[in-house]
C-alpha cells in the first residue's frame, strides 16, 4: 500500500473513531468529576507508549496495563478519550524530543497526524471489544472490589483487548509491506510476554485510585511516570 493511501485511511479512521466519540459523549454526557483522572490516566498511556523498548518497527510498553487499569476507574467512553488524547501526547514528545529519544520519524504534519490517528483509532476500538466482554462476563465499572468472582471478566477483558490490539497493529504492518508484517509477526512472543503479563497488575492499579482516592493515585502516576523518565 502506498505511503500516501496509508496516512488517508488512517486519518480517515481516527477522525471516524473522534466524531464518534464526541456523538457518544453529547448523547450520554458523562461526569466532569472524572477529568482529572482522565488526565491523569492520559499521561500515563502517553508514557507508557513513549518508553517502551523498540521491537519491530514498533514499541513494546505498559500501555496495556494503563489502559486496562484506566477502563476498570473510568468506564469505556472516558478510557476512549483518555487513550485518544494519550496518543496525541505521545505524537507530541516523539516530534518534541525525537532526537533525545533517538527516534527516526517522517517530518511533516499529516505523519504526526497519522500517529495519532492509528495509536489512538487501535486504543479506542481494542477497550470498547474489551468492554463489550467484560460486561457481557457481568461485570461492571468502576471496580470498586476486587474478587474471585470477577477473575473470569477481567480474563475475557485483558484477552479481548490484547486480541483486537494486536491483530489491529498487525494490519497497520501489512499495510506497510511483507516484511514489516513478517518482523512483527516473529516479536509476537516478547510482545507478549512483556505487554501480556503486566496486565495482571491493572486491577491492582484501578484500586490504588478506587480504594485509597486520588491523591494517592497522582503520586503514584507522577512515581511512574518519574520511573519512565529516568530508565
Amino acid at each position: 500500500m502506498s505511503r500516501t493511501l496509508r496516512i488517508s485511511l488512517s486519518l480517515a479512521a481516527g477522525l471516524l473513531v473522534l466524531i464518534l466519540l464526541v456523538w457518544a459523549t453529547i448523547a450520554r454526557p458523562p461526569g466532569l468529576d472524572n477529568l482529572l483522572p482522565v488526565a491523569l490516566f492520559g499521561l500515563l498511556i502517553a508514557f507508557t507508549t513513549t518508553f517502551g523498548v523498540p521491537l519491530a518497527g514498533g514499541r513494546i510498553s505498559l500501555l496495556p496495563t494503563t489502559t486496562i487499569a484506566a477502563y476498570l476507574v473510568l468506564g469505556p467512553l472516558w478510557t476512549a478519550w483518555a487513550a485518544f488524547a494519550g496518543a496525541a501526547m505521545h505524537m507530541v514528545i516523539r516530534y518534541r524530543w525525537a532526537k533525545a529519544l533517538e527516534e527516526q520519524l517522517e517530518p511533516g504534519l499529516l505523519p504526526a497526524l497519522s500517529l495519532v490517528a492509528t495509536n489512538g483509532s487501535v486504543q479506542v476500538a481494542s477497550i470498547l471489544a474489551g468492554s463489550l466482554t467484560f460486561h457481557w462476563a457481568g461485570s461492571t465499572t468502576p471496580l470498586t472490589e476486587l474478587s474471585g468472582a470477577d477473575l473470569p471478566a477481567l480474563l475475557l477483558l485483558s484477552l479481548t483487548y490484547l486480541g483486537t490490539n494486536l491483530v489491529l497493529i498487525a494490519s497497520v504492518f501489512a499495510a506497510r509491506g511483507r516484511e514489516p508484517l513478517k518482523l512483527y509477526l516473529h516479536s509476537l512472543p516478547n510482545v507478549l510476554i512483556y505487554e501480556g503479563l503486566p496486565m495482571v497488575f491493572s486491577p491492582l492499579l484501578a484500586s490504588v485510585y478506587t480504594q485509597l482516592g486520588l491523591v494517592l493515585f497522582a503520586i503514584l502516576a507522577v512515581g511512574l511516570i518519574a520511573c519512565l523518565l529516568y530508565t
